[in-house]
């Protein structure tokens, strides 16, 4: 299939993640990673295969490392030349590269994510790599059924580079293109293809608090968006515009004509420092076929009380709102380490391809109202 792997339909065959070097090292977020994997690997069914990114010096420590982990899916590993010290941009292998043409393509375009995983992928997996000189980070973008979604803050204010970097878009995968974003000010532009001049986007890249489902209401496409509050032990007074910006996000996607299911999101301390940080519960993986001997299509969704025990009736709440879509939730635990790097599942994985849908199982009835 032409165009961008989306982030929902076929169940995951291909994931990869990236092993950095600072996982077996005195290195808080290489440590926090490894023990984010270490909770997610056992959750991966058997039929998928995870694709770890290592250094060819690390093998022993990553074949000791995996021993101690329950693994029921099948392992390859790809080296990569990651590099050392303090660097730990490596770890999100979401960010730097796009999977297309149902998983053949890799496509790297400008990103602050400079990490070659692409090119290391490639290699190891004999896939096409094609680069792009506009900037489109993976996380800024989400691709549903029959749509893209592309932060606002991914397009140059030029209208003429703007103009460029949509019609490649469109050429490289002709589902339309909306853009995420808040509007500035009371008014908007009559036009919504001059919504961009007076759109800001909120939080980093989109997959912080946006989810597609693969479902419809209504026969609208369906979103998950953060619904951000102050959490527990937050000050109020830190929380400032958050949650009307993640309001007015969410109003301007209903706008486009999606419907929009709001998660609380909380908003609290990082783990030993006083930032104030989301926990990424919009951060997750989907799939909308069911697998075999399975009932639901799967979905992992972040999770943070086994290590911030104030949050887990958020925990609960984020998982029961899966469950009340149709899917079965399955916990993706120990992510409370990295949310001062503001990432989480999604950030630190790449499907690297699925099942055509419907090729596992029957797929999930819609529409859900």
């Amino acid at each position: 299939m032409r165009g961008f792997l989306p982030d929902c339909g076929g169940a995951i065959t291909r994931l990869a993640v990236s092993v950095v070097p600072q996982c077996f090292a005195d290195h808080a977020a290489g440590r926090a990673l490894r023990h984010a994997l270490e909770r997610f690997i056992p959750t991966l069914p058997a039929e998928l295969s995870l694709t770890m990114l290592a250094r060819g010096t690390s093998c022993r420590a990553l074949e000791r490392w995996l021993d101690g982990i329950v693994v029921r899916c099948r392992i390859e590993h790809v080296d990569a030349d990651f590099p050392g010290g303090d660097d730990t941009m490596a770890l999100w292998t979401q960010d730097s590269f796009l999977v297309m043409d149902a998983g053949q393509t890799y496509l790297q375009p400008a990103s602050e994510n400079a990490t070659p995983h692409a090119r290391w992928l490639s290699a190891g997996l004999d896939k096409t790599v094609r680069a792009k000189s506009f900037a489109l980070a993976g996380g800024n973008m989400l691709v549903g059924p029959a749509f893209k979604l592309i932060g606002c803050e991914s397009f140059p204010d030029q209208p003429a580079r703007r103009a460029a970097m949509m019609a490649a878009l469109l050429q490289l995968d002709d589902r339309p293109v909306f853009e995420v974003g808040y509007r500035l000010g009371q008014g908007m532009p009559s036009d919504p293809a001059a919504w961009h001049y007076r759109m800001r986007q909120y939080g980093g890249h989109i997959d912080r608090s946006v989810a597609v489902t693969g479902l419809t209401r209504e026969g609208n496409p369906l979103l998950v968006v953060a619904n951000g509050v102050p959490g527990p032990g937050a000050d109020p007074a830190g929380f400032g515009p958050i949650g009307d910006r993640l309001d007015r996000t969410a109003h301007a996607l209903w706008a486009h004509g999606f419907a929009v299911l709001r998660n609380d999101v909380p908003f609290v301390p990082v783990l030993g420092g006083p930032q104030l940080r989301p926990r990424l519960y919009n951060n997750v993986l989907v799939e909308n076929d069911v697998r075999p001997g399975r009932t639901r299509p799967l979905v992992w969704v972040p999770q943070f009380a086994e290590d911030e025990p104030i949050l887990e009736e958020f925990d609960r709440s984020n998982m029961a709102l899966w469950e009340g879509l149709g899917f079965e939730a399955v916990g993706a635990f120990g992510w409370s380490g990295l949310a001062a790097q503001m990432g989480a599942l999604r950030c630190a994985t790449k499907v690297l391809a699925r099942g055509s849908p419907g090729a596992t199982g029957k797929g999930l009835p819609q529409p859900l109202s």
